[in-house]
C-alpha cells in the first residue's frame, strides 16, 4: 500500500501551501541560473518575505579554495596546506539515497517584514555549512552561533553517526551490517 500519493507530473509545480488554520506559504522559484526552478523565496501569511540562498557544489568548492588561499597567505594563518582536505567541484552522480544535484541551502534572510518595514536584519536568520561531500556540517543562528553540528561516517557517504545541539551532549549512532 502506498503511503504517499504518486508524484505529480513535472508541469505541476508546488507554488504554496495552506494549513488547516488558513495560514499560507507562497513559494517563489528562480527563473534562471544554476538553481533555476528551485525555491529561492518564501512569503508567509503575515507578508514576511524570506530569501533562500542556494549554492552549488562548485560554488562551495570555489569559496573553500579562496578561504584556504587567504588563510595560507595570512601571517596568522597556517603554514601548510597539507591539512586541507580536497573539496571537489562536483558530487558523485548518485548515492544509495538517489541522485544529488549538489544544490544546498546556505542561508535564510528576512527581506521584508510589514510589521517592521524599516528594520531588516544585517545577518541571515540561519546559515548552513556543508562537508566536501555535501553533507550538512553545522547550523548557525542569526548571531553566528553554531546551534547544531553533525558528523558522518567516512566510509558510507551521507550516513550520520553523530549530532549535537549547542550546550547539550552529543548523540551518537551505530549501525548494524544492514545499515
Amino acid at each position: 500500500d502506498e503511503v504517499l500519493p504518486p508524484e505529480p507530473p513535472a508541469y505541476r509545480v508546488l507554488t504554496g501551501v495552506v494549513d488547516g488554520f488558513g495560514r499560507t506559504l507562497t513559494f517563489h522559484r528562480a527563473a534562471e541560473g544554476d538553481v533555476a526552478g528551485a525555491v529561492t523565496g518564501v512569503t508567509d501569511g503575515a507578508g514576511r518575505c524570506f530569501h533562500l540562498v542556494l549554492t552549488t557544489q562548485a560554488q562551495r568548492a570555489e569559496a573553500f579554495r579562496k578561504q584556504r588561499a587567504t588563510s595560507l597567505s595570512s601571517p596568522a594563518g597556517p603554514r601548510s596546506a597539507s591539512s586541507s582536505s580536497a573539496f571537489p567541484d562536483t558530487l558523485p552522480a548518485g548515492t544509495e539515497y538517489g541522485a544529488d544535484n549538489g544544490i544546498r541551502l546556505e542561508a535564510v534572510w528576512l527581506t521584508h517584514d510589514p510589521a517592521y518595514p524599516d528594520e531588516q536584519p544585517t545577518a541571515p536568520l540561519a546559515r548552513y555549512t556543508y562537508t566536501a561531500s555535501g553533507e550538512l556540517r553545522a547550523v548557525y543562528d542569526r548571531s553566528g552561533t553554531q546551534v547544531r553540528g553533525f558528523t558522518y561516517d567516512a566510509e558510507h557517504a551521507g550516513r550520520m553517526v553523530a549530532h549535537h545541539y549547542a550546550g547539550r551532549p552529543e548523540s551518537r549512532y551505530r549501525y548494524d551490517d544492514t545499515g
